[in-house]
């Protein structure tokens, strides 16, 4: 399919390339009279593809790209780097020097006549022809890329299936047709359209001829369009002149999407407005014809698919069993146009071949569909792979392309199938992108035409997490429910069907057995707990509020946890819940300690206000035994009163609240009954211990003061010494709030050991955890052990660095942290100032200053510098000069890593005698 502009493009090149130019051009013009010319592709290893053989296919060493996506990548990489880097240079009127037909004549008069000539065919071709001229090279060069051309039925070139014709091809005649035929022509695509103002005038003559032949007739237009608007206006006039030639309306149409104005990325939609144009008028058999490095290709062969696309590229000898042959058809496309140099009576057409029957309604898999597998049939049904252990296949040489088991369970669509000689029917398998999946054996699928698929057992239990979903009757698409009526209920998916449009549908029903519908699974979470359903975060607290209440360890309710009975009154945090299949929400409770309790039905429980709790009826008279405690407005903890204002007083106390901190807050009146407000009772004489009750705690402290006792218990028995402690990290598993209005930390060792009972102003609580609190040093040490870490964090969940990686050098610990473990980790930092992370204090040695540690060396070196100083001591206090001692042999006895990065020597000369420190770089080891 090409442009006619022959005469113009010979005058363009004339100027822009002068004689010499011109010269190769007319020797070189014919022959590639709109051809696309590509490297010798026994040449290009880039581009490997297998050769699927059939009956009359021939044998070839390279090998096919095993998927669609690597045909094309390659494939474009290819067109790319043979054809012009620009592919609007394509159909550029003012640049391009373009081929027609080597029996037209071409003067200067015929400019005049151009809007008398078809506006354009096939274009292709056009661009590797200019490169040609342009090329200042050599004849030979010229010569060299020319591509071969070949008569119609030779059968050492590709099977030529069709043809295409335009007005081009006025000269053949209903005999030519016939005879094309014989040579085993099956397929004749006729040009009818361009734009919206041409029309083939032999259109009709053409389609007849073809047809008489017993040719399968299919049509094209020519497109210029590049948005919604222009495509459909192009639609309409392409059907109206369809529709006066009299053509059926399920004539095959083909979009000639090559024009460089439709190479925009909008094309799509002009696409879309082009088919929507057709079907509007009855004409719904949409095909496209495209080029390999046409820049929309995806999006055009998208609208209809690659089984329904006919690809063009051209190689330049197009031999049967060529690389490209198998390539397109094993990237899915329906047939692949390879050549315009094809000749019939002297006269070159464009040919193709065939693969799946789109333009000559046969098989194209060996000659005349005579190979095992039989003529390729329509099928367009739906089916669900069922079997898990079968292959499916690339080609019938038995090349495998996927397994069953990658798609067990899905639906997939079989657009045809072949009935092998084997006995078994294969079926050729797409998914619901159009990506075609391979061929199966029919006997690995159920084969059910619903596009949902088969029905598949499942016994799951699901919640509904989205609210925006329907929930349908049918998959006709009937809504029965909204997701919203069911939000947060757990479900019984007992089956699913996985759908061609690739989503799975769950057949849902609730704890009475009653079906509920179909939704997307993507609108559930699948249930972690079985029955139980998913866990929903809460975080409210509740009160237990009846004794006889099992507390479940699962959702199974297979072991009990614990019981009611043991919680009642007292107020539990609800961290989340569970909505159960059997409709009762069970809470996941905890103590104030952090402990988990177990999962509870939640109508054993009252939901509290906050952390108080719930209010309890008491009626005790209560006398205010501490006065250094807070009587509260509310549980925000807004000051009413001091204990003091009370102290000694009896008051009422009506009730209490059992808070989740463990305290109980009594809400008091005076004896005129006013309200005082809510106190702590470890405030009051409720209880007689002075040290009030044990408190949870979990923190770590670091032992702050060495001036304090550690007590054996509150009759002010000594146990310990704070001194003993001073400076470690000890964990204060709980505390008490004491009468003497002092909190005392009830502390463990890193063995568990009971340490005693602390004042808690003698501590500061860890900053770290564990780690303790930080603690300045700012010394200088030097790494002195190979296989520490060096710590992120005092989790150890992550070292940052290894002391491997600082061996022997120098660092600055500003600080450290004596941890609970009993190590102490230094802060160490290099001389960049950059943190370096916490190490073992273990693996250091601490240096005397910023030259951090002596090591011992023994090694003779030879002074080669001689302007360096040599040093009396690290506060760089001079004692020689380099110069002194250049060229001289002494010993490094030993040597300090410094701080700043550098090596200091201590040297020795051969008496014995001290030398100085001296830096590394001003010597070389000696070989004496």
């Amino acid at each position: 399919m090409k442009r006619k502009k022959y005469y113009c493009s010979v005058r363009k090149a004339i100027i822009r390339i002068g004689v010499y130019g011109f010269i190769i051009f007319l020797l070189t013009a014919g022959q590639l009279s709109g051809s696309v010319v590509f490297a010798d592709e026994t040449q290009d290893s880039d581009v490997q593809t297998e050769q699927e053989e059939s009956n009359t296919q021939v044998n070839n060493d390279q090998e096919t790209l095993s998927s669609s996506e690597e045909i094309q990548s390659t494939s474009d990489s290819k067109e790319v780097t043979n054809e012009s880097q620009d592919s609007s240079a394509e159909t550029d009127s003012t640049e391009d020097v373009e081929a027609e037909s080597s029996d037209e004549d071409v003067t200067e008069d015929d400019e005049d006549s151009e809007e008398d000539e078809e506006p354009s065919n096939h274009t292709m071709g056009e661009e590797a022809a200019k490169r040609l001229v342009d090329d200042p090279n050599s004849l030979a060069k010229a010569q060299s890329i020319t591509p071969d051309r070949f008569n119609i039925g030779d059968n050492a070139y590709t099977r030529q299936d069709a043809i295409d014709v335009a007005s081009y091809q006025s000269w053949m005649t209903p005999s030519d047709f016939q005879a094309l035929r014989n040579f085993g022509v099956k397929g004749a695509v006729v040009k009818t359209t361009e734009y919206t103002n041409y029309t083939n005038p032999y259109a009709t003559s053409q389609i007849n001829a073809a047809k008489n032949a017993g040719m399968k007739v299919s049509v094209y237009h020519y497109a210029h369009f590049y948005d919604y608007n222009s495509g459909y206006n192009e639609g309409k006039y392409a059907a109206q002149v369809l529709k006066n030639l009299g053509l059926e309306k399920n004539i095959q149409i083909f979009a000639d999407m090559e024009d460089n104005s439709t190479n925009r990325n909008t094309v799509k939609e002009g696409m879309n407005g082009f088919w929507k144009a057709l079907k509007d008028a009855g004409y719904n058999n949409h095909n496209v014809y495209t080029y390999a490095s046409y820049g929309q290709r995806d999006q055009v062969v998208s609208t209809v698919g690659k089984t329904n696309t006919w690809i063009a590229q051209y190689p330049y000898s197009p031999l049967k069993g060529g690389s490209y042959e198998k390539q397109w058809e094993n990237a899915g496309y329906g047939a692949w146009q390879f050549s315009s140099t094809a000749l019939f009576k002297g006269n070159p057409i464009d040919v193709s071949i065939d693969y799946n029957g789109l333009l000559t309604g046969t098989t194209s898999s060996g000659e005349n569909g005579n190979s095992p597998q039989g003529p390729y049939h329509k099928y367009g049904k739906y089916v669900t792979i069922t079997k898990d252990n079968y292959s499916i296949w690339q080609n019938f040489n038995w090349k495998k392309k996927n397994n069953s088991a990658d798609y067990y369970g899905q639906t997939l669509e079989a657009r045809g199938y072949y009935d092998h000689s084997n006995g078994s029917r294969y079926l050729s398998l797409y998914d619901s992108s159009g990506t075609w999946v391979g061929y199966i054996n029919e006997s690995g699928t159920a084969i059910n035409n619903k596009p949902q698929g088969d029905y598949q057992s499942y016994g799951e239990y699901v919640t509904i997490s989205k609210d925006n979903y329907s929930i349908w009757q049918n998959f006709n698409w009937k809504q029965k429910h909204a997701s919203a009526d069911y939000y947060g209920q757990t479900l019984e998916a007992r089956g699913y069907y996985d759908h061609f449009n690739g989503s799975r549908y769950l057949s849902l029903y609730d704890r009475n057995g009653s079906w509920v519908g179909y939704i997307n699974e993507s609108g559930t979470n699948l249930s972690g707990n079985g029955r139980g359903g998913n866990y929903q975060s809460y975080n409210k607290f509740v009160t237990i509020s009846v004794d006889n209440y099992d507390i479940w360890q699962d959702l199974d309710f297979s072991r009990s946890r614990n019981h009611s009975s043991d919680y009642y009154g007292q107020t539990l945090e609800a961290r989340g819940y569970y909505n159960h299949f059997n409709g009762t929400r069970y809470l996941s409770l905890y103590d104030n300690a952090g402990t988990w309790v177990g999962y509870m039905n939640e109508n054993g429980t009252n939901l509290s206000n906050g952390q108080q709790g719930n209010y309890k009826r008491y009626g005790q008279h209560v006398t205010i035994s501490k006065d250094n405690y807070s009587i509260w407005q509310n549980f925000n903890w807004k000051k009413k009163h001091d204990s003091a204002d009370y102290y000694g007083q009896t008051l009422e106390a009506r009730g209490y609240y059992d808070h989740f901190n463990g305290s109980r807050f009594l809400s008091l009146y005076d004896s005129s009954g006013n309200w005082v407000g809510y106190m702590n009772e470890n405030g009051t004489t409720i209880n007689n211990k002075p040290q009030g009750d044990y408190q949870s705690y979990g923190e770590y402290v670091t032992i702050s003061k060495d001036n304090y006792s550690i007590w054996q218990n509150f009759n002010w028995k000594k146990k310990h010494d704070s001194a003993d402690y001073y400076g470690q990290t000890l964990e204060a598993r709980g505390y008490y709030d004491h009468f003497n209005g002092s909190r005392f930390l009830s502390l463990y060792d890193n063995t568990g050991t009971w340490v005693g009972y602390i004042n808690e102003s003698g501590t500061n609580l860890s900053d770290t955890g564990k780690g303790g609190n930080y603690q300045s040093y700012n010394k200088f040490v030097t790494v002195s052990v190979d296989n520490y870490d060096i710590w992120q964090d005092f989790n150890f969940s992550r070292s940052r660095n290894h002391s491997s990686n600082y061996y022997g050098q120098t660092l600055e610990a500003r600080g450290y942290y004596n941890h609970f473990n009993g190590s102490r980790y230094l802060s160490l930092y290099d001389n960049g100032g950059t943190w370096v992370g916490y190490m073992n204090e273990n693996g250091t040695k601490i240096g005397n200053g910023e030259q951090g540690s002596y090591q011992g060396y023994g090694e003779k070196v030879l002074i080669n510098k001689d302007n360096y100083s040599i040093w009396q001591n690290f506060n760089w206090k001079k004692k020689h000069d380099s110069a002194d001692y250049y060229r001289q042999t002494l010993e490094a006895r030993g040597y300090y890593n410094h701080f700043n990065g550098s090596r200091f020597l201590s040297l020795y000369n051969d008496d014995g005698s001290w030398i100085g420190y001296i830096n590394e770089n001003a010597t070389e080891l000696s070989n004496d």
